[in-house]
């Protein structure tokens, strides 16, 4: 993606956007190329964590990010986070997240940009309600 001929981004690859005002993507496990810590969305170094399910840094990593994503979103203690939200592709490097991922995050980027969460939503429409 360029902005004024200069290269500003990739379409396919996840950006690490924390601020507030922006859709976060989901987690990125990839590190510097030199192995010296992490460096989400390192396309030089992508990969997971290859941590299974009964892996406790995992478990605990997750929970760590269900935590974060309910607080900097406003959440509810009880509010479901999806999937998505709190752990990271087998690249680490996809950007994508749900429809109900992005849903969550509206208010607080409505909210940082002083816009109405419909302003926000404008040009994505929820799809329809089930059968």
């Amino acid at each position: 993606m360029t902005q004024g001929g200069k290269v500003v981004g990739s379409a396919v690859l996840g950006q690490n956007f924390t601020a507030p005002k922006y859709l976060h993507g989901r987690p990125s496990m990839t590190n510097k190329t030199d192995g010296s810590g992490p460096e989400p969305y390192n396309a030089e170094n992508s990969g997971a964590s290859n941590w299974g399910p009964t892996n406790a840094k995992l478990r605990d990593s997750v929970q760590e990010r269900v935590t974060a994503f309910r607080q900097e979103n406003g959440l509810s203690a009880t509010t479901p986070v999806p999937v998505d939200a709190v752990t990271a592709s087998a690249s680490g490097l996809d950007p994508d997240v749900s429809l109900a991922t992005a849903l969550l995050q509206v208010n607080r980027i409505a909210q940082t940009r002083g816009m109405q969460p419909a302003e926000v939503e404008e040009g994505h429409p929820r799809p329809p309600a089930g059968p």
